[in-house]
């Protein structure tokens, strides 16, 4: 037994950890994960050996003595729900440690402070329970170092509970924030990590008419905003000149749900308007889905200004439902240019659009505008009786429309809404007849789906 390098006890019912354990001098792993009875452990002072130490979801109420003693410790997981206090004086000193983990750092500013200050790390996992803590921990990283991997909730179901966020961790993005149940605001201004990949942020309180890009995000690749009341806008031109399009060219997954008071995606100063496809022609060029859902005053999702250059390029998926003031998908920023500039909307790489319960929906995109979409194989629309004219734009051989890439056409309204509206093309609409499905619902249930036949 001495000689015992690989000690582990997880899922037991043990109580106390005996002394002996202290004897175990060549001992490099020691494993207590889910051990919820586990009351006390002796010092582990002597325990020099040791690399890796897990007390994931043991039921300790205080951290194990000598634990700044373990000179060769690389992996350290403290998060016990019951810990309330950690030995941040003691934890600095493991200047070896590469991997830390505490579900729940309490609220002092020295404490993010110390873990930002553990220069070797290079996988850190935590929640803090409040924005200035958070601020004042990213602020700390930005100086000493970023980790490789982090996960990190601000906030959560209630503080002084663990919190409900990490079903969400998205191991493709190592460098992941999410808030929860926070206040975003001037007072508590949120500072992010510049190398930042995943952010989420959800049912948080912010202030009116915020931009979350105005900071120097330019690895972030996914956004997900939902049930903030106070943002009014993802990104301000007007306020934040390039860094915020230099976001948005690297993003590649924006989600924007229950957002009541969100009346722009992207807001444009009507005195820059004209020169925005100069100053971005890049802009959302990687952009690969967009999901809307419940943001009852947004009118429109794109200003025809900043696509005309090289944005959208990759979307290969636009959903949106549950917008009861959308009136266009695209469209301009200048009302004047409405009927007087025609435009050619090339998205290439869309598969799937899906418009659903936009019922004040009018035009997809301008009404001398064209959409070309090769690659679209689904269309879903369901409750958009406003809608007139459809402006997609088949392709074309020996100036016949070229079979499409369409597969299926899902039509949740009737008949005589779908035989009356406008195509660029009338011959376009007799190609794509064998892909439609016209689908009746009730109570939610679907009851038949009916196939049209050329």
């Amino acid at each position: 037994m001495p000689l015992l390098k690989f000690l582990d006890l997880s899922r037991t019912g043990i109580k106390v950890l005996p002394n002996s354990i202290c004897n175990l001098e060549y001992l490099t792993a020691l494993i207590l994960c889910r051990c919820e009875s586990l009351e006390r452990m002796p010092s582990l002072s002597k325990l020099k050996a040791l690399k890796k130490l897990d007390l994931d979801g043991a039921g300790l109420r205080e951290a194990p003595e000598g634990i700044e003693m373990l000179e060769n410790l690389e992996y350290l997981d403290l998060s016990c729900p019951n810990l309330r206090m950690l030995p941040w004086g003691k934890i600095s000193k493991l200047f070896r440690l590469q991997f830390l983990r505490k579900r729940r750092i309490f609220s002092t500013e020295r404490r993010g402070e110390e873990v930002a200050g553990l220069k070797m790390v290079e996988w850190f996992e935590g929640r803090f329970d409040w924005v200035k803590d958070f601020s004042s921990f990213v602020s700390k990283l930005n100086h000493f170092g970023r980790p490789s991997h982090y996960f990190i909730e601000v906030g959560g179901t209630d503080k002084g509970e663990e919190g409900h966020f990490w079903k969400f961790k998205n191991n493709d993005l190592p460098k992941q924030v999410i808030l929860s149940r926070c206040e975003i605001g001037e007072e508590d201004e949120l500072v992010l990590p510049d190398d930042l990949q995943d952010l989420r942020i959800e049912h948080c309180n912010a202030a009116n008419d915020i931009s979350i890009f105005q900071k120097d995000l330019t690895q972030l690749r996914t956004c997900a905003l939902k049930y903030c009341g106070g943002i009014g806008c993802v990104v301000s031109l007007s306020s934040s000149s390039s860094t915020s399009l230099t976001v948005m060219n690297n993003l590649e997954s924006l989600t924007l749900v229950g957002l009541p008071n969100l009346r722009n995606v992207v807001k444009v100063e009507k005195t820059r308007a004209s020169l925005a496809p100069t100053i971005s022609p890049h802009i959302f060029s990687n952009l690969k889905e967009l999901r809307l859902c419940d943001c009852s005053k947004l009118k429109k999702i794109f200003p025809c200004e900043l696509l005309q250059g090289q944005g959208l390029q990759n979307v290969e998926l636009i959903d949106v439902n549950n917008c009861w003031e959308m009136e266009e998908i695209i469209g301009w920023e200048e009302e004047g240019n409405q009927t007087t500039i025609p435009i050619l909307i090339t998205l290439p790489k869309l598969r799937k659009l899906e418009l659903q319960f936009l019922p004040e929906l009018k035009r997809i995109c301008p009404e001398r505008g064209v959409m070309v979409c090769e690659s679209l194989n689904s269309i879903k629309i369901n409750s958009c009786l406003k809608v007139k004219r459809i402006p997609l734009c088949l392709g074309r051989e020996n100036e016949q429309p070229s079979l499409p890439a369409v597969e299926s056409i899902y039509i949740f309204d009737s008949k005589e809404w779908w035989e009356s509206l406008e195509w660029e093309n009338p011959d376009d609409k007799i190609v794509l007849l064998p892909f439609l499905k016209y689908i009746e619902l009730s109570c939610g249930t679907v009851v038949s789906i009916e196939y049209s036949s050329v």
